[in-house]
C-alpha cells in the first residue's frame, strides 16, 4: 500500500464501511464457534426474557415505541444472544414472575414437553419481581428476615438447577440477582427503602456466590453465573463508558407513552425494563461471560483471523463497485495486503485514524 499514492483518509473510510457490514456476521460467527457444544438457548424468567407472543429475532424495531408484545423497544437480550450463538431460542419465560413460579410453573411446564437436550444452554434470570414487591416490606423488616427472604429466593434458583439437571440438561447460565434499586421506579423511592432492597438483592448474591460453584460440582454439570448486580452498578457509575448518557429515567413515559430522548442513550425504557439499548449492551456484557468461561478474548474481539486475502479483494471490489462517488479511489488488486486487512480491521474497532 506504501507504493500507491491514494490518501489513506478516504481509502480507510471506505474499507472500514465495508468492514463494518461484514465483521458484525463474522464476530457472531467467531462467538458462536467457541460455544459450538451450545444447540440452543432456554430462558426462564420474567419479563426481562419474555418475549411473549413476538417471533424472536424477527421485525425491525424503530425504537420510538413498544417492539411487538415485548417490555421494551427493542429485542431483548435473550434474542441478541441466541443470535450471537447461532442458535434458537426456546422461551419458557413469563411475564409477572418470581423465583418460585420459575420452579413450581415453568420448568415443570418445560420438562412435561419430552426431556431436555443436554447440549442446550440453560438460561435462569429471576429474583426482579421479588424484589419489586418487597421494597416496601423490606425497609421494615429485621437483618434476620431479609437474610431468611433472601435465602428463599436463593433456594428457589438453586431448586430449578437441580430439576433441569435431573431430567438431563448439563449447561447453565444463572443470573444474581440485578440491583432494583438502580431502576428508575425505585430511584424514586426514599433512600431506605432503596438500600433495604439493595441489602436483600446483595444476600441473594451471596448465598449463589457460594451455592452455584458447589452445585456444578455436586451435580457434574457446568454453571456460569452472570453479575447482573455489577453490570448494572458499572452502568450507573460509568454510563459514557457505553455511550449513555441517561441512566437514571425512563425513555418512555407510561402514562402518555410519549419518548422524551433519543433511544441510543437511554438504558431504562420504562420504569423496570432495560431499552432495546439496554438489552444490547446487558446482550454483549452476558456474551463476555460466555465468553470468559469458555472462550480467548481475541474470538470475542476482533476475528482477524477470518478474513482472507480473496475476502479483502472481494469486499473492496464489492464496495467500489456499489459506490461510484468513490470510484476515483479504487485500488488496483496489490494495494490492499494481508497486513492491511488485519490493520483496518483494528482501525474497525478503534475508530478511523483523522489525518
Amino acid at each position: 500500500m506504501d507504493t500507491n499514492p491514494i490518501d489513506r483518509q478516504p481509502l480507510c473510510n471506505a474499507f472500514v464501511r465495508v468492514m463494518a457490514l461484514t465483521l458484525v456476521a463474522l464476530a457472531s460467527a467467531s462467538e458462536a464457534a467457541c460455544q459450538s457444544g451450545y444447540t440452543r438457548l432456554v430462558v426462564f424468567g420474567d419479563s426481562l426474557s419474555d418475549y411473549r407472543d413476538s417471533v424472536p429475532n424477527s421485525g425491525t424495531p424503530t425504537g420510538l415505541v413498544q417492539f411487538d408484545a415485548r417490555a421494551s423497544n427493542g429485542f431483548l437480550w435473550c434474542e441478541l444472544v441466541s443470535q450471537r450463538l447461532g442458535v434458537p431460542i426456546d422461551n419458557p419465560a413469563v411475564s409477572g414472575s418470581s423465583a418460585i413460579d420459575v420452579i413450581e410453573s415453568q420448568v415443570p411446564l418445560y420438562l412435561g414437553g419430552g426431556s431436555p437436550d443436554p447440549d442446550a444452554l440453560f438460561a435462569i434470570m429471576t429474583s426482579g419481581n421479588d424484589l419489586l414487591r418487597a421494597v416496601g416490606p423490606s425497609a421494615e423488616a429485621s437483618t434476620q428476615e431479609r437474610e431468611s427472604f433472601a435465602g428463599a429466593i436463593a433456594d428457589n434458583i438453586e431448586r430449578s438447577v437441580r430439576a433441569l439437571a435431573a431430567a438431563g440438561a448439563r449447561s447453565f447460565l444463572v443470573s444474581n440477582a440485578l440491583d432494583v434499586a438502580r431502576t428508575p421506579e425505585i430511584l424514586s423511592e426514599a433512600a431506605p427503602q432503596r438500600a433495604a432492597v439493595r441489602d436483600v438483592a446483595q444476600r441473594i448474591n451471596a448465598r449463589l456466590a457460594t451455592a452455584l460453584p458447589a452445585l456444578a460440582a455436586e451435580l457434574g454439570v457446568e454453571i456460569v453465573a452472570y453479575d447482573f448486580f455489577g453490570f448494572l452498578d458499572d452502568v450507573a457509575t460509568d454510563p459514557a463508558s457505553f455511550g449513555l448518557q441517561n441512566v437514571t429515567g425512563p425513555l418512555m413515559i407510561e402514562e402518555t407513552e410519549m419518548i422524551v430522548g433519543d433511544p441510543a442513550v437511554y438504558f431504562w425504557w420504562d420504569g423496570v425494563h432495560p431499552s432495546g439499548t439496554g438489552h444490547r449492551l446487558l446482550a454483549d456484557d452476558i456474551m463476555q461471560t460466555l465468553g470468559a468461561a469458555g472462550c480467548s478474548a481475541a474470538d470475542l474481539a476482533a476475528p482477524f483471523g477470518v478474513l482472507s486475502q480473496t475476502d479483502v479483494d472481494a469486499f473492496v471490489s464489492a464496495f467500489f463497485a456499489a459506490d461510484p462517488g468513490v470510484a476515483s479511489l479504487a485500488p488496483p488488486a496489490s494495494v490492499v495486503s494481508q497486513a492491511d486487512v488485519d490493520a483496518f480491521v483494528g482501525l474497525f474497532f478503534a475508530g478511523c485514524p483523522q489525518a
